[in-house]
């Protein structure tokens, strides 16, 4: 009679035990080939056999036994699953509280709701809700399961922190006691008004937690997205060296081949002493040009290299890079690329406003463990200052923030800028420890 009047109870227990494992199959917490079928059946048996004794613990003893109760309901899922899986861990056991905690919040709120629409006792209603939602999560799950990507969804439990996890479960509970508590019906309201403020100020605290967390994930995101980019910027680059070093090979072993085909021709001319066709043949060849668009550049740090390349390519005809001095290869790629990039970059635009012929003055060098660079450059500003300049352009979120990237670039360095502009010229200086 008594596992007649609580069937409810044994059959929602047995669907929420397989939404589990539906949930840890879709995880992908569970890596080997299959689940033993004497196992789960055990497991099954197991379960039926502590949500009876669990029954009878509560009819024999009425309230008295709650907190044995309480046990046995904690401990059940736990059990059933390790007889499944044959161990528990993290993997396992995070599901199975979360779909536990989900499914009772569920529960309540609908019972609650179902209980003031139809004007019947929420405990009456529970038991049905309850068995009704643990159906639908098993069969909502093993749809997830038939229809969805199990790759991607595998990658959630590795994108979501624990901690974000643990505080959503702490969330899941607060909610489940409010609803609870707005449920029960008592005359104590002064009490019930102390808890319900109580578990929303900890609840606005968690919730307050997991915000703070997640912003500071979007940093984080943020600060690894910047840096992938520029490593691939400096990918990029050196990419593109090397296939301008390849053009000036080939176009090197073609002038060896031209040379040397000419030199016979001439030869032979002058063997036969047709002096003035020899004569005649050498000035059309000081008319044949042997011109590479790559400007080469040796400083002893290849991505230095690339990158004075590439910048050298992107000038106009009117300027032109002049470079000088050593750069150690010891500094961090992403930090030279910082440095190298914004300060080409702010030098190229100010030569470009010049209508004359303009030159980038480029010298590295080594003095007492430090590593010194000058970037000198042309301008049209009229203006004498020895400080970092605010932006003069218009977009001001956009521009102007070059020099303070490299400052801030250097100063991981334990090392200085130092920027001068007068008479027409600008210079930057950059000291860093090396």
């Amino acid at each position: 009679m008594i596992i007649a009047a609580n069937l409810p109870h044994i059959i929602g227990g047995l669907a929420e035990v397989l939404a589990v494992v539906v949930c840890i199959d879709l995880f992908g917490a569970y890596k080997q080939n299959g689940i033993n079928t004497l196992r789960a059946v055990l497991s099954l048996i197991v379960h039926v056999v502590i949500s009876v004794a669990a029954l009878f613990l509560n009819s024999t003893f009425d309230n008295s036994a709650g907190f044995p109760m309480a046990l046995l309901y904690a401990a059940k899922n736990f059990i059933t699953l390790f007889i499944i899986y044959g161990r528990l861990n993290l993997k396992i056991i995070y599901p199975t509280i979360f779909i536990d905690l989900t499914i009772s919040f569920t529960s309540s709120c609908v019972a609650c709701v179902s209980a003031n629409l139809l004007e019947t006792a929420s405990r009456t209603t529970l038991p049905y809700v309850t068995l009704f939602i643990q159906v639908s999560a098993l069969f909502a799950l093993i749809a997830l399961r038939k229809k969805a990507d199990s790759k991607k969804i595998m990658l959630i439990p590795k994108i979501i922190p624990k901690r974000i996890f643990a505080l959503l479960l702490l969330a899941v509970v607060c909610l489940s006691a409010i609803t609870s508590l707005i449920c029960i019906n008592t005359d104590e309201y002064k009490l019930k008004a102390n808890l319900l403020i109580a578990i929303v100020i900890v609840l606005s605290i968690i919730l307050a937690c997991i915000v703070i967390s997640l912003f500071f994930n979007v940093i984080a995101k943020q600060y690894f997205t910047s840096a992938s980019q520029m490593m691939e910027k400096q990918v990029e680059l050196q990419i593109n060296h090397y296939d301008d070093l390849e053009k000036m090979d080939s176009e090197i072993r073609r002038f060896r081949h031209d040379y040397n085909n000419h030199l016979k021709s001439i030869l032979s001319l002058i063997q036969m002493e047709e002096y003035s066709q020899a004569e005649e043949y050498i000035e059309k060849l000081q008319k044949i040009k042997y011109k590479s668009d790559t400007m080469l550049f040796y400083t002893g740090n290849k991505l230095a290299d690339a990158i004075l390349a590439d910048k050298s390519s992107e000038l106009g005809d009117n300027c032109h890079i002049e470079y000088s001095g050593i750069i150690p290869p010891s500094i961090e790629n992403v930090d030279l690329c910082v440095i190298l990039t914004n300060a080409l970059d702010n030098a190229a635009e100010a030569c470009q406003e010049i209508e004359s012929n303009s030159m980038i003055s480029v010298h590295a060098g080594k003095q007492q463990g430090y590593f010194v660079m000058s970037i000198k450059n042309p301008t049209v500003c009229t203006d004498n200052f020895y400080d970092i300049p605010p932006t003069t352009k218009s977009e001001k979120g956009q521009h102007g923030m070059g020099l303070y990237n490299i400052e801030s670039t250097v100063k991981k360095y334990n090392g200085q800028i130092k920027v001068k502009c007068e008479n027409g010229s600008f210079e930057l200086m950059i000291t860093m420890k090396i």
